[in-house]
């Protein structure tokens, strides 16, 4: 592991002080205890946290302890604080725009600030980079396509647009084809080359002569049912050769019956080719049903996808492209021009290229089941076991609520075809490129709650309905939360539900 994941105690010392200054201190040191199985009344706040640093100061081997620690901290929070704690929790890598932090399920991510001037959804980027105590696992997507990641977000803070997209479809194809490994399938095909077979060429009048040499069988088995002479007209094309070549290829096709006596089927040597391309990756993707294109990629993208990687490896240097990049909603892109300089369009492409990233190599963190994990897999369970999924809460909803869900569902899954939806822990997000509205089933209230991003200034406020949420904690995004407590309600919040879709 790089210097990038081992922070000096200048990064780490700022996050501990905050922590203790808001009152997290003693929360701290029972998560220290926790994960290095001491006695608590050993060590003080302050002892642990000179621990820490001087560890921090020792080399650059990756502090697993700080990371498991945080984590362990997180996981043993009530499910209420934890979105302002993992708020507080963040650590500089010393590249610009990237640090790490923490989720709320005390997992690790590597992320980069794409857009300051965002909101909260379109701002960062996250990839998955560590769920402790995996360290073996870490990290988790792999280092190359973190780099094209991180090049990508700083290319795109330059408005370089083109080189931004090159390396994202870099990443994406690597990630495919990973991919299609995990799910068995292979990226070799078998390529064999047969033995040679001699034909012979002798000049007589204004004739040739041909007799073979090596072929399956022999010229003298060939016959006729009728007993007639055997006789067959060969067509051969001269194939388009270098001038410099001293040697021309020809193409010739002849009945299958024919062939063994022309040449052989025994097997000279056998060769392993490497499947490669990005329209390869994606067209096999698409045909395995794997989860990262199935999930996240509508089928109307791979065209877009596809043509953008055939125009930026063969990209003129202006005038037009060699084929319109299709939009979904928008013109094509016809010119170099309109590529170089449709920024929009290419950091939707990031958030959506991350979401399939995360997705392939999430599954492929395998469980840690030894003493040393006892204390985080015990917080885990601790929490967990209380907590209910969005999913959960759904399913025990009254008949009438879920009905009202359906009709919820299926008015924001209507405003288009690039809708797509997905069920999170604490609530169903419904997106395009990025979250447009949050929604969560409230079965004691019997009513929902949707955050969607509208600004709070731009309507008028009705108390029981809508609410500006700008400063209050919330899972999900959204600056403006509406509850929905009758179908009449529905239809007055449609007008804010389609503007958050139009605006995403």
């Amino acid at each position: 592991m790089s210097d990038r994941f081992a922070p000096n105690s200048s990064r780490v010392r700022p996050v501990l002080e905050k922590l203790k200054n808001d009152g997290y201190g003693e929360y701290l040191a029972k998560a220290y205890f926790t994960i290095t199985h001491t006695n608590s009344k050993t060590k003080s706040v302050s002892d642990i946290e000179r621990d820490l640093l001087a560890r921090m100061d020792m080399g650059p081997s990756t502090p697993w302890v700080l990371y498991d620690l945080f984590s362990e901290l997180m996981k043993s929070s009530p499910l209420a604080s934890r979105q302002a704690l993992r708020e507080k929790i963040k650590i500089e890598t010393g590249y610009m725009y990237e640090r790490l932090r923490i989720t709320i399920d005390g997992h690790w991510q590597i992320t980069w600030e794409v857009d300051p001037d965002a909101d909260s959804e379109y701002k960062e980027v996250a990839l998955n980079w560590y769920i402790p105590p995996n360290q073996d696992s870490a990290p988790i997507v792999p280092l190359a396509i973190i780099d094209c990641i991180a090049s990508s977000v700083l290319l795109l803070r330059q408005n370089l647009v083109l080189p931004a997209a090159t390396n994202l479809s870099i990443a994406l194809e690597a990630a495919l084809w990973d991919a299609l490994t995990y799910s068995g399938f292979s990226r070799y095909s078998e390529q064999l080359t047969y033995i040679s077979v001699k034909w012979n060429i002798k000049k007589t009048a204004d004739k040739f002569l041909l007799w073979i040499e090596g072929a399956d069988k022999s010229v003298k088995d060939l016959s006729t049912n009728d007993g007639s002479p055997f006789t067959e007209t060969l067509n051969l094309r001269k194939l388009q050769s270098r001038d410099s070549s001293e040697v021309v290829g020809l193409r010739v096709e002849v009945n299958k019956k024919l062939a063994s006596f022309l040449v052989s089927d025994k097997v000279e040597a056998t060769e392993q080719i490497k499947d490669r391309g990005f329209s390869v990756a994606i067209q096999k993707a698409r045909r395995e049903k794997l989860k990262c294109i199935e999930e996240i990629v509508p089928d109307f993208l791979d065209s877009t996808l596809v043509s953008l990687r055939n125009n930026l490896v063969h990209l003129p240097s202006q005038g037009k492209l060699d084929q319109p990049i299709p939009i979904e909603g928008q013109s094509s892109l016809q010119n170099v021009d309109d590529l170089r300089t449709n920024i929009r369009f290419v950091r939707s492409l990031l958030y959506k290229v991350v979401d399939i990233i995360n997705t392939v190599y999430a599954d492929q963190v395998q469980p840690v089941d030894d003493e040393s994990s006892t204390g985080l897999a015990e917080a885990t369970n601790r929490v967990n076991n209380n907590e209910k999924t969005a999913a959960e809460f759904l399913n025990q909803s009254p008949a009438d609520l879920k009905a009202r869900f359906e009709l919820t569902k299926g008015f924001l899954l209507s405003l288009g075809k690039d809708v797509q939806m997905s069920s999170r822990k604490t609530y169903f997000a419904f997106k395009r490129t990025k979250n447009f509205a949050c929604v969560e089933v409230h079965p004691q209230a019997k009513c929902i709650v949707i955050y969607v991003k509208v600004d709070p200034d731009s309507i008028s406020l009705e108390k029981g309905f809508t609410r500006d949420v700008r400063n209050i904690g919330h899972y999900g995004t959204g600056n403006l939360e509406i509850t929905i407590r009758s179908n009449e309600d529905l239809d007055r919040a449609k007008k804010n539900l389609l503007k958050s879709y139009e605006a995403n």
